[in-house]
């Protein structure tokens, strides 16, 4: 049995199950959007507020006032981090002032509400019927922790909707093969590097090498936009390489895996490499911002750019540490070349961190929001929601329940969201089994869930819960589509691509 498109079915750019009603289709979307507009305004009524003081605070960002003033040169100097977010927060900040938190949250929000019609209309384009894709979006939607990150200054939900997006650009491309669907295949996978440090050139490479692997007459258009795509992403690191000497974030890598042999110092090996200077950048804690100043100065002091995003060691807004300044790029460069040293003599702590990353991947989302180094306002802000949090979090996630962070190793597997494991497992499972467009949508959403997987377990440990978020939409994406499966096996159907 064939696929038909009905007028209704292309204006709304919508392929779904023969006999499934176009108009069911649009008053889902109508759902989706009148449940969004209804539920974040009782949100913001209860005392929701897009947290501004996070760039204020927040390592990631650069100095407000350059960001406003000279957004330009602040960008062309940034190191620390891509582009991509901080000029979205400058640009806010030129259009509207000190109040640029709303100009984000809109943002923010429009990228939350086009994840959920993205997955809908992405998982309706796969056939699975129009209903069971408009609960899996509500899901997605009505998460508490969607909610808390939408309202959240980082830019875990801009990663989150823009890989959403990203899913139903590639569905449209492997159903239709058009160039416009390419283009934003393209443009999508580029604008992920430029915001996130994670989804690095060789995440690019990836992607596209493995669309073109799975669609063999597609080769050629593939391989062209591939490498527009890599040609882009890696213009920035390029700057950075010829500003700089440095070819990815200097935050990035060093700095996270540095993480992963946190607590281990008592050991006497490695206190005896802090001791005789071995290990130059693990011996100081600068639990303040005063000391990690004093520390910069004295030991990673460098010649004067000219320039206070690289010059100054502390923000004119807030007075917190500059992460960009030559003088941390200096001690992040030799960062990794402790990290290197630890990682040949010291691989088995290594190892081990990286089972424990993993075991912080998977666990509830919204976690993230009650780590001990929160400040105070997102803590509130998490209490707005947390007794919703702990139900769905019952129900959905943990449905042993949660206990102490101290208890036993094996106790604290239930901590685990044995919800997304089953998710990841279905991933697998869809991998194996899927056939015709399925199969190369699931291949080419499995490329970024194992990506991501990896990739922050290995350079990151500590608030990895975050990073799996950011992937969350593709997965329920690829579990739907998995169960949507086995229930037309189940039934005996027989559905073509």
């Amino acid at each position: 049995m064939g696929l038909v498109a009905t007028p209704m079915r292309a204006k709304l750019g919508v392929m779904h199950r023969p006999g499934a009603d176009g108009r069911a289709v649009k008053r889902h979307l109508v759902t989706l959007v009148v449940v969004f507009a209804v539920t974040r305004a009782l949100a913001v009524g209860a005392g929701f507020r897009y947290t501004a003081q996070s760039a204020v605070e927040y390592w990631q960002f650069m100095d407000l006032e350059l960001l406003q003033h000279h957004l330009l040169r602040s960008l062309w100097h940034l190191h620390a981090q891509p582009p991509l977010f901080n000029g979205m927060v400058g640009v806010a900040e030129k259009l509207a002032g000190g109040h640029y938190g709303w100009v984000m949250l809109a943002i923010q929000w429009a990228l939350g509400l086009g994840a959920s019609v993205a997955v809908y209309l992405a998982l309706v384009r796969l056939r699975v019927k129009p209903v069971v894709a408009l609960v899996a979006a509500l899901g997605l939607m009505l998460n508490p922790s969607a909610m808390l990150f939408e309202f959240d200054g980082l830019y875990t939900e801009a990663v989150y909707g823009l890989n959403c997006l990203l899913a139903l650009a590639m569905v449209v491309y492997v159903q239709e093969r058009t160039r416009r669907a390419l283009g934003w295949v393209v443009g999508l996978a580029v604008c992920l590097p430029m915001l996130r440090s994670s989804y690095q050139w060789v995440w690019v490479l990836i992607l596209f090498a493995v669309l073109a692997w799975v669609l063999k007459e597609s080769r050629r258009a593939i391989a062209v936009a591939g490498a527009v795509a890599l040609g882009v992403t890696l213009l920035v690191p390029a700057k950075n390489l010829l500003l700089f000497g440095h070819f990815t974030s200097s935050t990035w890598g060093s700095f996270g895996m540095a993480k992963h042999w946190d607590g281990n110092y008592p050991r006497p090996d490695v206190a005896e490499w802090m001791r005789d200077g071995t290990l130059v950048t693990l011996t100081h804690t600068n639990d303040t911002d005063e000391a990690m100043e004093a520390w910069l100065r004295k030991d990673w002091a460098v010649a004067v750019a000219g320039s206070p995003e690289l010059d100054a060691l502390r923000k004119a807004t807030g007075g917190r540490p500059n992460w960009n300044s030559l003088a941390m790029l200096k001690m992040h460069e030799a960062q990794a070349r402790d990290v290197g040293f630890l990682l040949r003599h010291e691989p088995g702590e290594y190892g081990l961190a990286v089972v424990r990353a993993v075991g912080i991947f998977f666990q509830p989302t919204s976690d993230y929001m009650r780590l001990g180094f929160q400040p105070e306002y997102v803590k509130r802000q998490y209490g707005l929601i947390g007794p919703l949090d702990a139900v769905v979090t019952r129900v959905c996630c943990t449905p042993l329940g949660v206990v102490e962070r101290k208890a036993s190793r094996l106790a604290r597997m239930r901590n685990e969201c044995w919800m997304a494991v089953v998710g990841y497992l279905l991933v697998g499972l869809g991998v194996v089994l899927a056939r015709g467009d399925r199969r190369t949508v699931i291949w080419g959403l499995a490329a970024t869930i194992v990506y991501a997987l990896v990739v922050t377990n290995l350079a990151e440990v500590g608030e990895n819960m975050r990073f799996r978020f950011e992937t969350e939409g593709l997965v329920v994406m690829v579990a739907v589509v998995v169960l949507q499966m086995g229930w037309e096996r189940w039934r005996g159907q027989v559905v073509r691509a």
